[in-house]
């Protein structure tokens, strides 16, 4: 009996129980990455054997998925866990910086409320690429490499990766309203980010195209319409109804007797 992977078994036959080279050539007992090379996937391939994919992503996602599977089976469960979870801990940054804005000037308030626009608008970028691209995911395309987390149905693409994407726009439209906060998010961005390829569902350039992608339209949202939105932001605290969601915002901009210091848009 011999393991075909993490947890699964195959009978052998009695001549091959004493494993030899030869046979380890002909019948590799895992999928490697050396052995993924000699098996080329697509008409249309590099030195990696993978159809349409970077030579180097291709490889770097080979080797990564040959290090996973030496890690133990705790870690597969936390980083399944933690690649899906860490959405919701994108939004929690990002309701911290719309509470903190509440108590500061206008600007600060209108990089708060652009911050998840540009996320929004980053997100439907990504998923536009993807269906246009229609780039395979690297579990469709090695089905029999056995990873962390469940692979996505097949007509959900992987490039740009939608998960790296929206880390990428959360990192920049919090550093740009609140730089303190921006450091950290930063930090859970990219791990979040990578953990998409360490989970085995995207190539390494999907990863990383879709934080440039993400980064890119967040930074364009925030600084190109933060001047136009703050005025408005100025307009709607005076009137009754918008207090919870926008604050009540510095005491000189609500024509307060005694003026405050005024609080820098980013600190």
């Amino acid at each position: 009996m011999a393991t075909t992977g993490r947890g699964r078994y195959a009978v052998v036959p009695a001549a091959a129980v004493v494993p030899t080279a030869a046979a380890a050539r002909q019948e590799p007992v895992v999928p490697t990455a050396a052995a993924a090379r000699q098996e080329p996937v697509g008409e249309s391939t590099g030195s990696s054997g993978i159809v349409d994919v970077p030579d180097v992503s291709a490889e770097w996602y080979l080797e990564i998925v040959d290090l996973t599977r030496s890690t133990p089976s705790w870690l597969w469960e936390l980083a399944a866990l933690f690649t899906e979870a860490v959405v919701g801990l994108f939004a929690v940054m990002l309701l911290l910086v719309w509470w903190r804005a509440r108590k500061r000037g206008a600007a600060v308030m209108a990089r708060a409320l652009l911050a998840p626009a540009g996320v929004v608008l980053a997100y439907l970028a990504s998923e536009f690429s993807k269906t246009l691209l229609r780039a395979p995911r690297p579990c469709h395309t090695f089905p029999d490499f056995e990873i962390p987390a469940e692979c996505p149905p097949a007509s959900d693409w992987a490039f740009p990766s939608n998960h790296a994407t929206v880390a990428g726009a959360v990192a920049v439209g919090v550093l740009l309203a609140w730089h303190r906060l921006g450091i950290p998010t930063a930090l859970l961005s990219a791990l979040g980010a990578c953990s998409r390829v360490f989970v085995g569902v995207h190539y390494p350039h999907d990863v990383l195209v879709g934080v440039l992608l993400g980064g890119l339209v967040a930074s364009v949202v925030v600084v190109a319409l933060s001047r136009a939105v703050s005025p408005l932001v100025v307009r709607l605290r005076e009137r009754r109804g918008f207090g919870v969601l926008l604050g009540a915002g510095e005491v000189a901009e609500v024509g307060a007797a005694r003026p405050r210091r005024q609080h820098s848009a980013v600190e």
